[in-house]
């Protein structure tokens, strides 16, 4: 809306003259085409972006509650935490998509890290877990339909909690 006809040749009038007769008609008509396509392109973009998605911890105590909604929907929460693993502000939130998500990757990256994984579907995208330096917590509670396992948990060896349910495979 903003772009328009008028506002892209009054732009090319700016060119030096000798450089606007020889491009100015042709940058133009590449310039209107690109807008009138940007929908489309950013539509497009947004689905290749969307079928890995990831989601960044920092070095500081979060806890990050995954929640299996329904076969579409699966909400993703992060919490800044206080010295006792409590949530305090919410620093992140996006619902993901079955339809549009295959694979999440949540990283813990540093210190204390608490996940907790819930909800019943009969499908549903897969989670890797990273959890980092620090002794984290996991806690997976759900439950996705069919044979595989959904949920990948990786941290080292040393210091953890883990309890998995059915769904979840601690590598």
């Amino acid at each position: 809306d903003h772009i328009t006809d008028e506002l892209i040749t009054n732009s090319l009038q700016l060119f030096p003259k000798k450089v606007a007769n020889m491009t100015a008609a042709g940058i133009a008509k590449t310039m209107k085409y690109r807008r009138d396509r940007l929908q489309e392109t950013a539509a497009e973009f947004y689905t290749q972006l969307a079928k890995k998605s990831i989601v960044r911890g920092s070095d500081k105590k979060e806890l990050f509650e995954i929640n299996r909604l329904d076969d579409e929907n699966t909400d993703i929460k992060m919490y800044d935490t206080n010295s006792d693993g409590e949530k305090q502000e919410l620093l992140y939130h996006r619902v993901f998509k079955t339809s549009e998500t295959d694979e999440v990757y949540i990283y813990g990256l540093g210190d204390d890290d608490i996940f907790r994984i819930s909800g019943k579907v009969n499908k549903g995208i897969r989670l890797y877990v990273v959890g980092g330096p620090g002794k984290d917590k996991f806690t997976d509670e759900s439950k996705v339909g069919g044979l595989g396992k959904k949920d990948r948990f990786y941290d080292t060896k040393k210091g953890n909690k883990v309890k998995t349910g059915s769904e979840a495979k601690d590598k």
